[in-house]
């Protein structure tokens, strides 16, 4: 019996780097404020409301930390888990037409497409393309080789 795990997460450092001097801008407000009173225009705010303005990059922050997508091949078939939203089983026998393509999408999550389907994508370039009787699916991958050996192994025809 093969399985094979696949954790895909947010890498992009760009986006680390933006989400970071955020919560870097945001925390020093936050800091000025508690401490000296004054923001930087002289004008002071609540600090329940810069508290709560600080809260928006941290929880974007959590959010980019937290989502994950889990990938599972196995004998029952291929299951998708896109923490925290959605979760998807595809039966060896619903597949039709399977075939690896190299992309290099913009997009880390999941979305509609008319020519693809669903895409599961979180991080790299090559992506696992199948046509099942419910439909068309895009998912990204970054471990082909094994994966094309767990599909040989389950998938007959």
């Amino acid at each position: 019996m093969s399985v094979l795990k696949e954790e895909q997460s947010m890498t992009q450092r760009w986006i680390w780097c933006i989400l970071c001097t955020c919560v870097a801008l945001c925390g020093w407000g936050v800091i000025r404020q508690m401490t000296i009173g004054i923001d930087l225009e002289e004008k002071s705010i609540s600090v329940l409301y810069l508290v709560l303005l600080f809260s928006i990059p941290c929880l974007a922050l959590l959010y980019f930390y937290k989502n994950k997508l889990y990938t599972r091949y196995d004998q029952e078939g291929i299951k998708i888990k896109y923490f925290p939203f959605t979760h998807t089983l595809i039966r060896w026998n619903d597949i039709q037409k399977v075939e690896f393509i190299e992309l290099d999408l913009f997009t880390h999550s999941v979305w509609q497409s008319e020519k693809y389907g669903t895409v599961y994508h979180s991080q790299g370039k090559k992506l696992l393309q199948l046509e099942t009787t419910s439909g068309k699916f895009l998912i990204g991958t970054s471990r082909q080789e094994e994966v094309e050996q767990i599909i040989s192994t389950y998938k007959v025809g």
